[in-house]
């Protein structure tokens, strides 16, 4: 059973996912080298804070919103939010959050899984950008050509009617 529960704790640690535990008044109990990464902080710097210190002041209640959702009975599964790292960067994450339970089937506590998404926003962000850049220049070759068109129709316009002015005989 040790072994178990260690090789365990090795998945969790050396996961690139921020794998955090939290009691349910939202304080850090258990933070892994993936939440190193991600956040910035050492676990010795973390552990016994409150999990909104991560979370720009405008989703603070966000996160008392997701833990709510924990103590209903409710799974959170890749939501899609923001949070600050330690030098006070935005990261883009996708949270899952679970409830834990003791061997009494009590609520004592929530996990988070955290993903950093932020490569993958950025590049959702340049794609966004270049389709709608595309549909731009697009539109604007579709009206040129729609004006060339009509300019092509009024120029043999003009040149029947010289033609046609041409081939009228002239009266003396």
């Amino acid at each position: 059973m040790d072994e178990e529960i260690q090789l365990l704790a090795n998945v969790v640690e050396s996961s690139d996912d921020a794998i955090i535990s939290k009691s349910l008044d939202g304080i850090i109990t258990s933070w892994n080298k993936g939440a190193e990464h991600i956040y910035g902080y050492s676990a010795e710097e973390i552990i016994g804070k409150n999990i909104s210190i991560l979370a720009p002041p405008q989703l603070k209640d966000e996160v008392n919103q997701l833990i709510n959702k924990i103590k209903d009975g409710k799974k959170v599964y890749h939501y899609d939010t923001f949070r600050i790292t330690k030098d006070s960067k935005k990261v883009n994450v996708s949270i899952s959050l679970s409830p834990i339970f003791d061997n009494s089937k009590n609520l004592i506590g929530i996990s988070t899984i955290a993903r950093d998404i932020t490569k993958q926003k950025k590049s959702e962000l340049a794609l966004k950008e270049s389709e709608e850049k595309y549909r731009s220049i697009s539109l604007k070759i579709v009206w040129t050509l729609f004006y060339l068109q009509n300019l092509m129709v009024l120029f043999w316009m003009l040149i029947l009617q010289v033609k046609n002015y041409l081939d009228t005989p002239k009266r003396k």
